[in-house]
Formats: structure tokens, sequence, C-alpha cells
């Protein structure tokens, strides 16, 4: 069996040629090591980011695992898994499941944003609680050769990579990494540029 995160095609053995083990580290200021919750590296499957909410007084860490389809949310301490948002394992495309996500961001008050866009092809909006509120985004036509832009509709997209917000104008940015362009919605999903 190929360890989680590896794609099927891994022709190594678990515990020689790959471990799963120390998922996580924390360096400090320096890129000293300070430590590595491994109480939590069975609980990854393929963690793609990293957060804390800069508007958090707590600094809970937030961690986007594409592979198990989830999010998850620690204590600053990783002492405890306080939210899961999606189904671990079950990909879906609904108010509680996602698709392979990839990254968030945040708005002052914490309405988090979520690209949900290796399987899916969609922005998810969170309340600071963590409740879904909406999504948008639909799949669009794949470049057809290197030199094709790909699908230039608006809210169409193809591999939603990225998220990043704009606390003041409180526009989303997403990044639509296969047709190799930045889409501006504002935090309702209402195109922009």
């Amino acid at each position: 069996a190929s360890p989680p995160g590896e794609g099927a095609g891994w022709q190594g053995k678990l515990g020689v040629d790959g471990r799963w083990e120390h998922v996580l580290v924390v360096v400090d200021r320096e890129g000293n090591f300070v430590e590595s919750p491994t109480q939590w590296d069975d609980t990854f499957r393929r963690p793609h980011a990293v957060y804390v909410n800069p508007y958090d007084p707590e600094k809970h860490v937030w961690v986007v695992d594409d592979g198990r389809h989830a999010i998850l949310k620690f204590t600053h301490d990783f002492k405890k898994l306080v939210l899961t948002i999606g189904t671990p394992n079950e990909q879906g495309e609904d108010s509680t499941h996602l698709g392979r996500p990839t990254f968030l961001a945040w708005l002052p008050d914490s309405t988090m944003f979520l690209s949900d866009g290796y399987a899916n092809t969609r922005v998810v909006k969170y309340d600071k609680d963590g409740k879904y509120l909406l999504s948008w985004g639909q799949k669009g036509n794949p470049p057809a050769t290197p030199m094709d832009p790909g699908d230039t509709r608006p809210g169409y997209f193809n591999t939603v990579h990225g998220v990043a917000v704009d606390p003041v104008t409180r526009r989303v940015y997403v990044n639509d990494r296969a047709n190799r362009r930045l889409q501006v919605f504002d935090e309702n999903g209402k195109f922009i540029d």
C-alpha cells in the first residue's frame, strides 16, 4: 500500500522507502525546531496548507487536508482538534463535503473563504464559526493547447488553487490555475473583474 497522500503508482514500502510521521513540524522565526505534534500524524492524509487566522486572538491552527477532503482546526498548542469542516475521506460538493480543498483566507470579522478546487471548481464561504454560508463556481472548459487560455467566462474555473481577500474592499481573489488567470469577486461571489 502507498503511504497516505502518495499516488497509486507509488512503488515504495511504507516504513522503509516512505514514512508518514512528523507530518507537521513547528519552527521558530529563526527556523529552529520547536515541536512536532506527532499525536495527529494518523489524522492526516495529505496536508496541503497550514494557517493561523490573523484575526483570531486564540491563534488556532488550521490544516487544509486535500487528501481527506477536510479542514481541521486545532488549538494553538495542538492539544485538541476543535473543528472539522467537510466529511473526512468523503469527496463531494455540497455544504458538508469538499473535493480536495487547497487554501484559506479570512476577513477581519473571521469570515473564511476556501478554494475547493483540485476536484471541485468552487470557492466556499464560511462564517467565523465555520458554518457553511454559500459557494460559487462552475467547471469550465480546460485549455485545449498550451497556448489556449482556457475558459474565459466569469465564474468558470479549472483548478481553483488559491484564494486571497482584501480586508478593506472585501474582494475575493481566486487563482483559476489551469485557465492561467485570477478572477475577482465580491464576498458573495458576484464577478467583478
